[in-house]
């Protein structure tokens, strides 16, 4: 449940803009034209969309309070790429179709994130600017409104003159001359629009683009912010930074005609394989007999190759139970959506393979055990348990089925997960678990349901107590797991459930919005894998108004009917207004130490049923976000929480930036790349220290093997095209955007020698430190330390807290840093920066897992909140969850 503690009421300025948007929205849906904002418009009742799914009201919530910063304009990190384009002499903008990642400019701003920076590379460029975008169509306005902006030049000299024009949907246009004679100073405009010379039939209220006009030469720049059109009664039309009720009331405008540009991209792009390209015919409306019949063949199927291509032969694919569901729930004889555009045979062919994929999985005995216990890993166990809520859900409403009773043999979980025919060639699906967990008693759909109901509801309440996921901010398997979760919240019957989920799915996303820049999640990551658009950023770009993409995982988002909460927008946005702040969080992946001897029926189960001591801890600022993940020494590693960990500090000005603590592999040919090590470490606020770890507990299920053997090369990956980077004294120091960083790898007076360990040194109780601590490759993009356990301290800075950037490397110089010996020659205890306000001391033994400390406190593993930020708190286990944002306070009760 949620409660509203303090709400947001619409200025009036903001009523017309808003009921405008959304009479757009509900006639796209009809005929899916580009948006023209009509302020005059009026409300048309219409039954949303929402409701198709079976919701008496959509998920979020429009909140207020009259002073709150949604009035405020704030930059958008996924639209302005869309919205800027260029044109040659002579020619108007056009709408950009690909995403312009080139013009953010996050050192220099007036107002907001960003500014929008333009550097002119080629010749015949004669105008700059913006238009509304792909989807909404034009600016309607009236002469009473000004234009107002910022614009800054550089190397203006290079232009003859400088204009700027309006033009409308007929080409017809409205001009006026600009001053240019400033360099490199922000001059702000305020232009009344009927200043402008205009066209005979010039329309103010079809407004196509905003472009400033001249002979642009190469060499030239200029800067754009706080674009926008106002009124006299303080009416703003937001161009490159608007406000949140604006921005709301656009993506809610767009949404429909966002979803069919998706659909229509994967009827050709997307993945036949994963059937996105059956689904998208299917949602258009295309092709129906066609894709009927392939359906059916494909469902039906005896060819082993092509099973596979398909996916049909794995009880336990990613892709294939929840595309039929889907499916189903949307084009089925008894859909609430598109009703009928599945043929009854195609319809009970997919029935058919559903009850083939989930009679054995979808074990009823599974659904009374914990929810902590995950199947083969944890994006698997969620696709599975999700799918026996719904194909239970099916099966209980067909007659045809509602009678059948399931294997329920009670062998244990895992019924097929056998790599040998998931991932080669075998046929045979690998034996059963050992448990003895059968009743004796036979189950029919009805009773499953009614038991997933139960423990859905369960695992829900139990993630917001404790925290989640195992898989922690994972680049790779989240466009997995929130897929799965939305089936529930667009499909489950039971609304007490559906509700829940939407509530949970809002906590996933607020989670995540604090600890982010640019829609790149920052903070310690499992199970990482680097895609240089993850998805979350994908996933963020529709629900913040932008496109959509249906070719892949993602075809859910884009027909769900989950959007995001205002919490949500607000927390995601403005984030230089939110300061610098630390994000403290605990996360779930402990095993169950008690369960050795493991028990029958946990072959293939991860038993993670524990008050986890994993403290995952990010410092984020306007700049940069620095984190890691804090576990204590005994804590009792899964096969999974050790996998593939990330640590290190990513980048506003540069989204594909960061530098990283990894473990590095020296292929044959000479070429160095990242691999996985496991790392222990201590973070306060902007310093962290880490190291390679030497010894952890693990506890794996019996079918996974110790395959690596965690001694690792070990050494520094710095991605992307980092502005500067500098060494000295032993430290490397990196200038990227408006950040600092400090990096320095330590190794003392000597080293630790098993054939000779009594070693030779100095009689001082702390070492010398060596400043020949590492190697580059060739490129400069990894750094190996030469001993492989080094510790390392990595202190972050930013720009407006020193003059320059060699001030930032005197004062990292000029703090305390000493090697401290420990009884056995060649170890150390290192202790780092002075104990006071301004500069904590860390204490971080780097000969053993000794716990460290900070000011002479240890480091806490179980802090008494799953989530504590200035806008999230919640206590552990508590289930409760506050948000405080902007003006914005509510409780989110998961206890109900």
């Amino acid at each position: 449940m949620k409660v509203l503690i303090s709400n947001f009421i619409f200025k009036k300025q903001f009523y017309p803009f808003f009921l405008l948007l959304c009479l757009q929205s509900w006639a796209q849906e009809e005929n899916q034209a580009p948006v023209n904002v009509n302020i005059s418009a009026t409300l048309v009742e219409r039954q949303p969309s929402y409701r198709w799914f079976g919701h008496e009201e959509p998920n979020y919530t429009y909140t207020k309070n009259t002073k709150n910063s949604t009035d405020k304009p704030v930059d958008h990190p996924h639209e302005t790429g869309w919205l800027f384009s260029t044109a040659a002499v002579g020619e108007n903008l056009k709408d950009t179709q690909i995403w312009r990642n080139d013009i953010y400019d996050f050192t220099d701003s007036k107002t907001g994130d960003f500014s929008i920076h333009y550097a002119v590379d080629k010749q015949d460029i004669g105008a700059v600017g913006f238009t509304p975008g792909m989807f909404l169509n034009n600016w309607s306005l009236d002469k009473e409104y000004q234009l107002e902006m910022w614009l800054k030049f550089q190397n203006a000299s290079k232009i003859d003159g400088l204009s700027l024009a309006l033009i409308d949907t007929e080409g017809r246009r409205a001009v006026i001359s600009i001053d240019k004679d400033k360099e490199l100073t922000w001059l702000r405009l305020k232009i009344p629009i009927n200043s402008l010379r205009t066209q005979a039939n010039f329309n103010w209220k079809e407004i196509k683009s905003l472009q400033l006009e001249g002979n642009f030469e190469e060499g030239f720049e200029i800067w754009f912010d706080g674009v926008k059109f106002t009124s006299s009664d303080s009416e703003e039309i937001g161009i490159t930074d608007k406000n949140i009720v604006q921005r709301m009331a656009e993506a809610k405008a767009t949404r429909s005609s966002r979803v069919n540009m998706a659909f229509e991209k994967a009827k050709t792009d997307g993945s036949e394989k994963d059937l996105n390209t059956y689904f998208a015919k299917l949602w258009l409306g295309e092709d129906l007999d066609e894709v009927n019949q392939t359906l059916l063949e494909i469902f039906t199927t005896e060819d082993r190759e092509r099973q596979r291509a398909y996916s049909i032969h794995d009880d336990w694919s990613l892709n294939l139970k929840p595309m039929l569901l889907r499916m189903y729930f949307n084009f089925g004889s008894t859909s609430k959506v598109l009703p009928g555009r599945l043929e009854k045979q195609t319809e009970e062919a997919l029935l058919d393979l559903l009850w083939e994929k989930t009679k054995l999985i979808n074990d009823i005995h599974l659904a009374r055990k914990s929810t902590w216990w995950l199947i083969g890993s944890e994006n698997h166990d969620i696709n599975a348990k999700v799918a026996a809520l719904l194909t239970s859900q099916i099966f209980k409403n067909k007659p045809e089925f509602s009678s059948r009773n399931y294997p329920d043999k009670g062998k244990g979980g895992g019924s097929g997960y056998w790599f040998h025919q998931m991932y080669a060639n075998s046929s045979n699906k690998g034996p059963e678990g050992n448990a003895n967990w059968a009743d004796g008693k036979q189950y029919n759909a009805e009773d499953h349901y009614k038991e997933w109901v139960k423990f859905w509801d369960e695992y829900i309440s139990e993630r917001a107590k404790k925290g989640f996921f195992l898989e922690v901010a994972s680049p790779k398997y989240m466009k997995h797991t929130i897929p799965f979760l939305m089936n529930i919240y667009d499909f489950c019957e039971d609304q007490a459930l559906k509700k829940k989920m939407g509530m949970f799915l809002d906590l996933i996303w607020a989670e995540w919005a604090q600890d982010q820049l640019a829609s790149v999640r920052g903070g310690a990551k499992t199970r990482w894998g680097y895609e240089e658009r993850t998805p979350m950023w994908e996933a963020s770009r529709f629900y913040l108004g932008g496109p959509g993409d249906a070719n892949h995982n993602w075809y859910s988002q884009a027909q769900s009917s989950y959007e995001w909460p205002e919490a949500v927008w607000r927390l995601a946005l403005n984030r230089k207004g939110k300061g610098e702040y630390a994000y403290s969080s605990r996360k779930p992946g402990e095993e169950q130490p008690e369960l050795q001897p493991r028990p029958d029926g946990l072959e293939r189960t991860l038993a993670v049923d524990t008050e986890a001591r994993l403290h995952r801890y990010s410092w984020v600022t306007p700049d940069y976000i620095l984190g890691t993940q804090m576990d204590h020494p005994l804590a009792l590693q899964s096969h999974l929480s050790a996998q593939n960990r990330w640590q290190g500090i990513n980048f506003v000005s540069d989204i594909s930036a960061f530098i990283a603590p990894v473990g590095i592999e020296i292929k044959e040919d000479g070429e160095w790349k990242r691999t996985d090590a496991f790392y222990r470490s201590v973070q306060h606020e902007n310093i962290l220290i880490t190291q390679q770890n030497r010894r952890w507990m693990q506890q794996q299920p019996s079918w996974y093997p110790s395959k690596n053997i965690y001694e690792r090369e070990f050494g520094i990956w710095f991605h992307g095209n980092l502005d500067t980077i500098i060494e000295r004294d032993g430290w490397v120091f990196v200038n990227e955007g408006n950040a600092y960083v400090a990096l320095r790898p330590l190794m003392g007076e000597y080293e630790f020698n098993p054939e000779n360990w009594g070693g030779t040194g100095s009689n001082d109780l702390y070492s010398l430190i060596r400043t020949d601590t590492y190697d580059w490759n060739e490129d400069k993009t990894f750094l190996k330390f030469k001993d492989k356990f080094s510790p390392l301290i990595i202190e972050a800075g930013i720009k407006e807290d020193f003059n320059e950037f060699k001030d930032f490397q005197n004062y990292i110089l000029q703090k305390s840093l000493k090697l401290q010996k420990t009884v056995a020659p060649g170890w150390y205890i290192l202790r780092y920066g002075d104990g006071t306000a301004e500069s904590a001391e860390i204490y971080f033994n780097a000969s053993n897992n000794e716990i460290p400390k900070v000011n002479g406190k240890h480091i806490d593993y179980i802090p008494r909140n799953t989530f504590k930020s200035p806008f999230i708190k919640s206590a552990y286990n508590s289930g409760i969850i506050e948000i405080n944002v902007d003006g914005l306070r509510e409780v989110w009760d998961f206890n109900e």
